[in-house]
């Protein structure tokens, strides 16, 4: 177990359409809850899946979910936020976002500011196993990892289908045991 450090980062938190966005409350939940502030962006499927206000009353933090927010208005607009984070967190993350990702696609906020951060990013991916298991998704992910991306999990349990397999996003406690904290 690592020691555990004061100083409170500033995480940006990346949501996709996935069965497990529910996870991604939780995991915002225990972040601000050991400190840190964290803001939230959803992908626009992922904006119809879950309200991007229960990321702003578990942050206290405006989450955002369109590429041209009038919140994000000054400076370098919709990248502001990458400047604003220490870090970049995709959970949970898509096969359809990882590979836009690995082909530099920025045709939304969640993926433009991935593309334009200046931290590090980590990814907890979350799909089907046969999904996951599929050569053009393993082939983005060794993309990815060697352009120096982080990823954490998935884990093998009990998916969306009801099938058991590897694909299972990570629980928000092994996600924070592998950022930078």
């Amino acid at each position: 177990m690592r020691p555990s450090r004061t100083k409170s980062k500033n995480i940006l938190l990346g949501v996709c359409s996935s069965a497990a966005c529910f996870k991604a409350l939780t995991l915002a939940s225990s972040l601000v809850k050991k400190g840190h502030a964290v803001k939230t962006v959803l992908s626009p499927s992922a904006a119809k899946l879950i309200s991007p206000q229960l990321f702003g009353a578990v942050t206290k933090n405006e989450a955002f979910s369109e590429q041209f927010n009038p919140s994000l208005v000054s400076g370098e607009g919709h990248i502001s936020l990458s400047d604003w984070a220490d870090f970049y967190v995709i959970a949970p993350a898509t096969a359809n976002t990882i590979g836009k990702l690995a082909s530099g696609i920025c045709d939304n906020l969640l993926l433009t500011l991935a593309v334009s951060r200046r931290g590090a990013l980590f990814i907890a991916p979350a799909m089907e196993s046969r999904m996951w298991k599929n050569g053009f998704v393993r082939a983005n992910v060794s993309m990815l990892k060697k352009s120096g991306v982080k990823f954490i999990g998935p884990v093998t349990g009990r998916l969306a289908s009801g099938s058991t397999g590897p694909g299972r996003m990570s629980e928000a406690e092994e996600i924070i045991k592998n950022l930078p904290l």
